[in-house]
């Protein structure tokens, strides 16, 4: 992964594929993502080489995510090299944040048909992470990235018409973002970004919500019941091999030694000898 990432930048650099080029790429790419998810403006396109560069961009993205920890500084710096040249250097010529465009990005992939194509994500969002990152989502597109990406007003108001049906479809109104940016109270000193959604559910918002919550409490019992399963079936098996090799010393015991004289053998699974004043616990 790591030498294709480096192979990546280096063909780039070498053909001088300018800023301006990789922008152009962004830009189509999240305005076909966005004109499939909303059903609008049927003549965006993407082509396969920018489709597979952005699988690329997806998985580099993943990859670093899960393997902070372990890689070493220039292995670090071959991913931030690859992501800033195909993500953040673009984000910046388009003034649109670059956590818009990775989001719709690891959206773009995720939400697939078994054949690879994307007919968008509304259905998936809701049922997958719940109806706040869908109202996120809204309010992201409406607010951040529509009007930067959008070069033709009328395009715009088509593709804000596929948002409003969808938001009509979930919600009351519109969800909006709101951001606020203060002091950090934590130890270390600073400044953070406090985000919040707003939005309200219609009546089909909240269906669909509740149906979440219930398919989420089922898996969470039926985890539980196997996982009480799965011990109790441990638990019998070691008490069957303790059993087993009680037997066995038993047997081994009974040729070379010989049971007390006139003591019949227990007839059940717990075998041992018994005599008239004590008893095994499985013959009582």
């Amino acid at each position: 992964m790591l030498s294709r990432l480096e192979r990546t930048v280096e063909e780039a650099t070498a053909t001088s594929e300018t800023a301006k080029r990789e922008a152009d790429r962004l830009r189509n790419f999240l305005l076909f993502a966005l004109s499939v998810h909303y059903q609008r403006n049927r003549s965006a396109h993407l082509s396969s080489d920018d489709r597979k560069l952005y699988l690329g961009v997806r998985g580099a993205l993943t990859d670093l995510r899960s393997a902070q920890e372990r890689l070493r500084p220039f292995e670090c710096a071959k991913f931030a090299s690859y992501l800033w040249h195909h993500l953040h250097e673009p984000c910046k010529a388009l003034t649109i944040p670059i956590e818009c465009a990775a989001r719709t990005v690891l959206d773009f992939f995720t939400f697939q048909t078994l054949s690879g194509g994307y007919q968008g994500a509304p259905d998936g969002l809701l049922r997958t992470y719940g109806a706040g990152v869908l109202a996120q989502k809204q309010g992201r597109d409406a607010q951040l990235l529509l009007p930067q990406i959008v070069p033709r007003k009328a395009l715009l108001a088509e593709i804000m018409g596929g948002l409003d049906v969808v938001a009509d479809t979930y919600f009351a109104c519109i969800p909006r973002i709101d951001s606020a940016t203060g002091p950090s109270c934590g130890n270390v000193a600073g400044w953070k970004v406090v985000q919040s959604v707003s939005y309200v559910l219609n009546e089909h918002g909240e269906a669909c919500e509740a149906a979440r919550f219930a398919r989420m409490a089922t898996v969470r019992q039926s985890r539980v019941f196997s996982h009480e399963q799965h011990w109790a079936l441990r638990a019998m098996k070691c008490t069957d091999r303790i059993l087993d090799r009680k037997e066995r010393t038993s047997s081994v015991h009974d040729e070379h030694a010989g049971g007390p004289d006139n003591v019949p053998r227990g007839n059940d699974r717990y075998r041992g000898w018994r005599t008239a004043e004590t008893l095994h616990h499985a013959d009582l």
